[in-house]
């Protein structure tokens, strides 16, 4: 039995390759949990099919496109520890947007398997079942404060919209293995939807479709894709451009087909979101995440070369004992040869 909601269930949403890509590099390349918030349109499509009775059936299906995406640089940035919604940022963000407000993203960086692994072993025996923190086919599930947000966001959306614009969380976390050099990325998508009745607040999956991701598309499709970020360029001048990009709180990056090179070009960062971050300490810390990752890279290459060196040694003693058995085969033929 279904349950009436608004608005209308998502039939499906769908991000180009090079969107989703983009923002599953912006959110982990702090190394830190943090948020954002995410743009696009919601389309409604009625379908009317004749029966052979002569009689029209309609059908109504509702998807959402994701077409940008602010990613902040830590947590509560648009909202409080409550969850309850902080108005003034939640504007400022969302004024210079090419597209409306579809929802926010959440990014939590899963504990790594070695780490993990660590502690239980400093720890003492564990249970059987707390092995399953470093697996990766665990479910994402919004948390009390995701959900709350979620819900001020719903409410904020219906109060000024109507049902007519779907309300989105996505969730993003990431688990690493083999000492780090393989990086494992997690997302799920749900749709907030009010029920009519009694007011709850429902959280349903959704499917997330990628567009344009793989080679049956060819480089053609991607011709259609306008970037906008705050990178600066290589010139004197684009240096104190970045320099100053840096030193804002979020960082924009929409991809849109309609937009021009020339009107994204000269877009800047909107302030307001991420209180308190530093700039300097946040690049310390990618320079030592990078760092770690290049250390551990390291060592797993030296890892993998001293068993190639042990798998080589074997083989070589392989080598010998196979010409020791053939040495003894043939001694043996022409030893039957000479009874013959």
């Amino acid at each position: 039995m279904s349950i009436e909601a608004v608005p209308n269930m998502l039939l499906k949403v769908t991000v180009h390759g090079a969107s989703l890509a983009t923002i599953l590099y912006a959110v982990t390349a702090g190394g830190a949990p943090c948020d954002g918030l995410i743009y696009g349109e919601t389309v409604t499509t009625t379908i009317q099919h004749l029966r052979d009775d002569d009689d029209m059936a309609t059908t109504t299906e509702s998807r959402a496109a994701l077409t940008a995406s602010i990613c902040c640089a830590a947590t509560c940035s648009f909202y409080d520890e409550a969850g309850e919604l902080r108005e003034p940022v939640l504007e400022e963000l969302t004024a210079a947007q090419p597209a409306p407000l579809l929802g926010w993203l959440s990014y939590r960086p899963a504990p790594s398997c070695t780490t993990t692994a660590t502690a239980a072993a400093s720890a003492g025996p564990a249970p059987s079942s707390s092995s399953s923190s470093c697996s990766s086919g665990s479910w994402l599930r919004p948390s009390m404060r995701e959900s709350a947000v979620t819900l001020a966001l719903l409410r904020r959306q219906l109060a000024r919209h109507g049902g007519r614009q779907a309300v989105l969380l996505l969730l993003v976390s990431t688990g690493d293995s083999h000492n780090g050099a393989t990086l494992t990325w997690q997302f799920r998508c749900f749709q907030a939807r009010l029920a009519t009745s009694s007011g709850e607040m429902l959280l349903e999956p959704l499917e997330l479709q990628t567009l344009n991701l793989g080679g049956h598309t060819g480089l053609g499709a991607y011709q259609q894709l306008n970037a906008a970020t705050a990178l600066a360029g290589p010139s004197p001048a684009s240096s104190t451009s970045a320099l100053s990009a840096q030193q804002q709180h979020a960082v924009q990056v929409s991809f849109s087909s309609a937009a021009a090179p020339s009107a994204l070009g000269g877009a800047a960062a909107p302030p307001g979101c991420g209180h308190g971050y530093d700039a300097a300490a946040a690049a310390a810390g990618l320079v030592a995440g990078a760092r770690e990752q290049a250390r551990a890279v390291r060592q797993h290459c030296e890892a993998l070369l001293g068993g190639l060196h042990e798998l080589c040694e074997r083989a070589e003693a392989g080598e010998a004992a196979v010409a020791e058995l053939r040495r003894r085969r043939d001694a043996l033929v022409a030893q039957l040869a000479r009874r013959r």
